[in-house]
């Protein structure tokens, strides 16, 4: 009969306890790019920086 390794079983162990706190980073990263989207959506066509104004389709659209 197979055992699992010594190895394994710690590998195992280590991402059972990691892979929550890399998921909660994950969603954390991921509402802080949607903040982002939506404040340069938000933003006036009259920003600093024509090249930086939110094209007004873009603006248009809904906020995610």
């Amino acid at each position: 009969m197979n055992r699992p390794s010594t190895t394994h079983l710690l590998h195992t162990a280590l991402l059972s306890c990691a892979l929550p706190w890399a998921g909660a980073a994950w969603a954390q990263n991921d509402a802080r790019v949607v903040a982002g989207i939506n404040a340069y959506r938000a933003a006036p066509a009259s920003c600093p920086g024509v090249h930086l104004a939110p094209a007004p389709a873009l603006a248009a659209q809904a906020a995610l």
